[in-house]
């Protein structure tokens, strides 16, 4: 599943690589609320890839902010880095629930905040 800003959504190519830009150089969640909210107000509803990539750019702020090096995901096994050492609540990787991407970065999301 595809984590974008469809050309459908917002036609403008130039429009496009800006917001692409301010979504990378956000450094807090309120800079994504804000820009989800001003991509709402100016092209309509958000479409999901769009989402995704809003919600992946909320998980790298949230990981930076616990000093996350990586965050991995194989199968439903979610393998979090931090100080070169794996992150293991009660001894065990995290596991994943969802089946689908969306529902997928929204528990990856809860997981790190949770960290």
């Amino acid at each position: 599943h595809s984590a974008a800003i469809p050309a459908s959504y917002m036609e403008d190519e130039h429009l496009r690589v800006t917001m692409y830009r301010k979504i990378a150089q956000a450094t807090a969640e309120t800079e994504i609320d804000r820009l989800r909210d001003e991509l709402r107000d100016r092209f309509g509803p958000v479409p999901e890839p769009l989402d995704r990539l809003l919600k992946i750019a909320r998980l790298r702020i949230i990981a930076a902010g616990k000093e996350f090096q990586s965050i991995e995901v194989q199968g439903e096994k979610i393998m979090m880095m931090r100080q070169k050492d794996y992150i293991m609540p009660g001894g065990k990787f995290p596991r994943l629930k969802s089946a689908d991407a969306t529902s997928r970065l929204d528990e990856l999301i809860r997981i790190a905040r949770a960290l």
